[in-house]
């Protein structure tokens, strides 16, 4: 029992970090292009492009806070009955504000560890690319929307057509490094996924009566992205 709890002891020593030799410089800028989808009441959903705008703070080498824009698009619905069986349609230009924190594998994982070979140090610096996250943030909703039923004309359905609801958000992704002349990170390319959720009926512009209206799903949307990180050099 003692030598298997040294043995526990040396692996996990060999996977922590002290501290790293490829220190990221303290702040990064991101740009992100992606497609986007939302997910409401509303049958039929569809893909839009969108922008991300990201400041980064590496506040350690496994944490860092990230303040971040979103420019897009989101809709659904449609006059045919497999759109919407009510007729509504909705598209949303949206802005977003998020702040995430952000984990990254490589705080803690380190490929110098005598316990691993060649073939092993490779996999490792693969796997210490990943991270995951979450975070909170506002979504400001910019609804063009079906507002008259198309089966009855003089119904209009209820809701807003701009409104602002909080979201919160669970992330992940794998990035890529990329380093200058000197060996320092530089540049990195993210591949990544994000899925928000929304409080409230805002996304989709429509808050008709539950009693009338199907409302099983809660309003949320999601982002696959790709992008260019550059690291800002340290003084």
């Amino acid at each position: 029992m003692k030598k298997i709890t040294l043995l526990f002891i040396g692996i996990i020593a060999a996977f922590i970090c002290k501290a790293q030799d490829e220190e990221r410089p303290t702040f990064a800028l991101g740009t992100e292009v992606g497609y986007a989808k939302g997910f409401t009441n509303l049958n039929a959903q569809y893909d839009h492009p969108g922008l991300n705008l990201s400041l980064i703070y590496n506040h350690k080498p496994q944490f860092s806070w990230v303040a971040e824009i979103q420019l897009g698009e989101l809709s659904g619905g449609g006059l045919k009955p497999y759109e919407d069986i009510s007729g509504r349609a909705y598209d949303n230009r949206y802005l977003a504000f998020n702040l995430h924190a952000d984990f990254r594998l490589e705080g803690i994982i380190n490929t110098d560890a005598p316990l691993f070979n060649k073939n092993g140090h490779t996999l490792l610096n693969f796997i210490k690319n990943f991270y995951f996250g979450t975070g909170v943030g506002i979504i400001s909703n910019n609804v063009t929307a079906q507002r008259y039923s198309i089966y009855v004309p003089t119904y209009r359905f209820a809701g807003t057509d701009h409104s602002i609801n909080t979201t919160v958000a669970v992330r992940f992704g794998h990035e890529i490094k990329i380093y200058d002349a000197v060996n320092d990170v530089r540049y990195a390319i993210d591949i990544g996924y994000t899925h928000n959720i929304v409080f409230g009926g805002g996304l989709d512009g429509y808050n008709d009566p539950h009693g009338a209206f199907q409302h099983t799903s809660i309003a949320q949307y999601r982002q696959f992205i790709i992008g260019v990180k550059h690291y800002l050099k340290n003084k």
